[in-house]
């Protein structure tokens, strides 16, 4: 073994090693006869970087996963037109009385207008539609979803991607709107009612190719987080304020969701003292079960709950929701507040209010 200068750094190396340790530049290597080959390039090597420990995600670490997650999913439209025709290469033009002008690479031919009847696809053939898409190409579909790129729109047509499946950030599709009347951003809710067309092939920002449902959309409707990721299935109805000093504080209602239990609260400070209630330590009694609040629920970060200020100034009314895990909407519970003054001048019992479910 001898050792040579790099020829990009300087530095001395084995004239044996793929590649300098310093740079990573090449090196060449001999043959048994002594002549010379061309140098392969290799990757460029770099000292190993010390570990560190793991730290807790939080609430940016969670914004940025969801960007990375974004990044893998993102179709590259900017050729916005290609959405126009789906995986073929024809763009259908707007929709007229009696036909429709299809362009192709051959030219523009007259199309009859579809028939005015809809069928939709079930439930069950909502997986089929994310894994085999032209299986299902002609029928309709209601999706909802989140829409988590900015809208591109080009002679009156607006494009969207959405995750329908906004857990994950999974199972996302590609939908186009002609003329919409409604006005889409980056991070809306969506219910979309549409045409299924078949598949759009494309890349996404890692360059990786990605096959996923093109939707021509009769409508898309703007909806909520709540509405789309965490449906009311039951609610309860209240109107019992506690008086306690001066401070009042409300039970409003109560709406039960598959993965979450939400309760509606307004504390008005009629004292005149400063008044400290924190939601998070407020507990719920179901039998021998107790509940505590859902400090690691999606909805905290993603639905924008109004949240109780935690310091309420005298002659000021604060509302927010407070959320629990999902409990048994049948059974009647007990919810329990605490609360108290600036200076502890004022004395202040638990709020508790006994809840009844069976009206």
């Amino acid at each position: 073994m001898a050792l040579i200068k790099c020829p990009e750094c300087g530095k001395e190396v084995s004239d044996k090693a793929a590649a300098c340790p310093n740079c990573g530049h090449p090196i060449a290597k001999e043959t048994n006869n002594g002549n010379t080959l061309s140098s392969i390039p290799e990757p460029r090597v770099y000292a190993p970087q010390e570990k560190k420990a793991k730290k807790p995600l939080r609430k940016g670490d969670k914004v940025l996963i969801s960007i990375i997650a974004a990044a893998c999913v993102l179709i590259v439209i900017g050729v916005f037109i290609a959405v126009s025709g789906g995986s073929d290469n024809a763009s259908v033009s707007p929709k007229g009385n009696d036909t429709q002008k299809v362009t192709t690479k051959e030219g523009t031919i007259a199309k009859e207008e579809e028939p005015t009847g809809k069928e939709y696809i079930s439930e069950d053939q909502i997986s089929q539609l994310f894994s085999s898409p032209k299986d299902l190409k002609g029928k309709y579909v209601k999706l909802t979803g989140k829409i988590f790129t900015t809208p591109e729109t080009k002679d009156n047509v607006t494009a969207l991607q959405i995750h329908h499946n906004t857990t994950d950030y999974s199972q996302n599709f590609i939908v186009k709107i002609e003329n919409p009347t409604a006005t889409y951003n980056d991070g809306d809710y969506v219910i979309v009612d549409g045409k299924i067309k078949g598949t759009y092939k494309g890349t996404n920002l890692m360059g990786a190719s990605l096959e996923v449902p093109l939707i021509e959309a009769d409508t898309v409707e703007v909806s909520t987080y709540m509405d789309i990721v965490v449906p009311t299935k039951n609610e309860v109805s209240y109107n019992a304020p506690i008086d306690q000093n001066g401070v009042v504080v409300s039970l409003d209602k109560i709406q039960f969701a598959d993965t979450e239990t939400r309760i509606y609260i307004t504390v008005t400070n009629n004292s005149d003292s400063k008044f400290y209630i924190y939601d998070y330590s407020a507990k719920v009694t179901q039998g021998t079960q107790q509940y505590e609040t859902d400090s690691a629920s999606q909805s905290i970060f993603e639905g924008d709950y109004p949240r109780i200020s935690d310091d309420i100034l005298p002659g000021v009314t604060s509302s927010g929701i407070i959320v629990f895990p999902p409990f048994d909407d049948s059974t009647d519970f007990q919810l329990h507040l605490e609360g108290h003054s600036d200076d502890f001048n004022l004395d202040f019992n638990p709020y508790v209010f006994n809840c009844t479910l069976k009206q």
